[in-house]
């Protein structure tokens, strides 16, 4: 149950056996339903998440009340407000359930107790950072760029959400994605 978690963390640094166990004993399981939300604007994220199946959107309201999809995780992605959860002050986003998604939680209190005992935990901080992932397709400069990043290392994404959230995603517009996809699959 905890193989996949625990992979991921052995990526930042070599987490003893001891050091697995008492991660493990942190965690929490929940499972959230479709549209379930997980981080209300105006809500501190004190929380983590690590989705064991399912699907979780992070948007954030325009002035003009148009959602712009901040980021979209699916199966074994880290899930954090990172400004919010690092600041610990009110987000400005809102995580939401896509579809019914069983998580792992760990909250920032478990994490403090966690370097407590062992300053390994620090390495977490790496993990964190995966919550920014959105950032990744600013730097790519052409669309075709930006699909073909995504269809290459994260295709559950384009199977899962529709076409108009992974547009906001890749910050294009719908019409733009179709023009992309018809010209990729020629």
């Amino acid at each position: 149950m905890f193989e996949k978690i625990l992979g991921s963390i052995q990526q930042t640094a070599r987490f003893s056996e001891n050091e697995q166990t008492l991660f493990v004993s942190k965690l929490k399981t929940r499972t959230f339903q479709k549209n379930n939300c997980l981080l209300k604007v105006g809500q501190v994220c004190s929380v983590i998440y690590y989705v064991r199946k399912g699907a979780l959107r992070l948007y954030h309201m325009t002035e003009n009340g148009d959602e712009l999809t901040l980021n979209l995780f699916s199966d074994n992605d880290w899930v954090i407000d990172f400004d919010s959860f690092m600041a610990q002050k009110p987000a400005k986003n809102t995580l939401v359930a896509f579809q019914e998604t069983e998580v792992f939680e760990i909250s920032i209190v478990n994490i403090h107790e966690l370097v407590a005992v062992s300053q390994i935990f620090l390495f977490l901080g790496k993990i964190f950072k995966e919550g920014l992932k959105d950032s990744m397709y600013d730097m790519l400069i052409t669309p075709e760029e930006k699909y073909i990043y995504l269809l290459n290392h994260k295709p559950l994404l384009l199977q899962t959400f529709p076409m108009k959230y992974i547009a906001s995603y890749l910050k294009m517009t719908p019409e733009t994605l179709s023009r992309v996809r018809r010209k990729i699959n020629h």
